[in-house]
C-alpha cells in the first residue's frame, strides 16, 4: 500500500489544483474562496448546477457573473 500518495486540495468534493500546477498557499486559498462563492451561487439558484467545474481556477463567464450577483445581493 502506497501510503506517500498525496491527496489533491478539494472543497467540497470539487479538486482545486493538481501536482503539476505547483500553487501557493495563497493562490490555493483564492481558488478554495471562489469555489465555495461558486457552489454558494449554485445553491441559492444565480447559478445552473451543470455549469462546468472551473478549469485551471477559471470560472465560466455565467459563474463569475453569478458569484458577483451574489455578493452584491449579500
Amino acid at each position: 500500500m502506497n501510503t506517500s500518495a498525496s491527496v489533491l486540495p478539494q472543497v467540497n468534493g470539487v479538486v482545486l489544483s493538481y501536482p503539476d500546477e505547483g500553487l501557493s498557499t495563497e493562490s490555493l486559498r483564492q481558488r478554495a474562496c471562489a469555489e465555495l462563492l461558486r457552489q454558494a451561487a449554485i445553491q441559492v439558484g444565480l447559478l445552473a448546477v451543470d455549469d462546468p467545474l472551473p478549469l485551471g481556477g477559471a470560472m465560466t463567464e455565467a459563474a463569475s457573473t453569478a458569484v458577483e450577483a451574489l455578493l452584491d445581493r449579500e
